[in-house]
């Protein structure tokens, strides 16, 4: 985001009218995502105030209640919008049990630590697939560009010789429905 210190605003000069928001997995004020969310333009930060349920040991929301959150809050017209989701079941300690809820199996990975990374990884992927099955139920899909990142790779001590060698070593950024060829980013 420091790439766009503006994105919401960006959005707001090229239209009339416009709807931002920030989704955030606690409290708005945790790691200052109330300031950092208004300081990029945008006009709502919704957080657990707004009926998400804390949970688990962080504290933190569930991302499948971040997600549906983030999507009862999309408008329901075609007014442009920016929004900014930041789920939290990523982040560690990555023990066995925790508060998600996500029955992939994965095969030869021994570590308790790496089955879990990879286990959030999945469940984040279907709160994302969830997501955009919304955006393309209210019609907004076509006129929306998706970007996901992570603020950092995969962890060295969660993937064992074999994991490391078929995962990048990159923070990993994802344009989805651009309409732009991969080869021309």
């Amino acid at each position: 985001l420091n790439v766009y210190p503006s994105i919401a605003r960006e959005v707001e000069e090229q239209y009339d009218s416009t709807y931002s928001y920030t989704v955030v997995s606690s409290d708005k004020y945790f790691w200052r995502q109330n300031e950092v969310s208004r300081s990029l333009g945008f006009d709502h930060v919704f957080d657990k105030d707004d009926g998400m349920t804390l949970r688990g040991s962080n504290g933190w929301a569930d991302d499948s209640e971040v997600f549906s959150l983030a999507s009862s809050v999309l408008p329901n017209d075609s007014i442009p919008f920016c929004c900014l989701i930041v789920p939290s079941n990523m982040h560690a300690p990555y023990s066995r049990n925790n508060i998600i809820s996500c029955d992939v199996k994965f095969e030869n990975i021994e570590d308790v630590e790496a089955y879990e990374y990879f286990r959030r990884a999945h469940y984040l992927d279907e709160q994302v697939r969830d997501f955009i099955n919304v955006l393309k139920q209210k019609g907004l899909y076509e006129s929306t560009l998706i970007v996901i990142t992570s603020d950092h790779q995969v962890p060295d001590k969660y993937c064992n010789s074999s994991l490391k060698s078929a995962l990048s070593e990159y923070i990993p950024v994802i344009f989805a429905n651009t309409g732009i060829d991969r080869d021309d980013l």
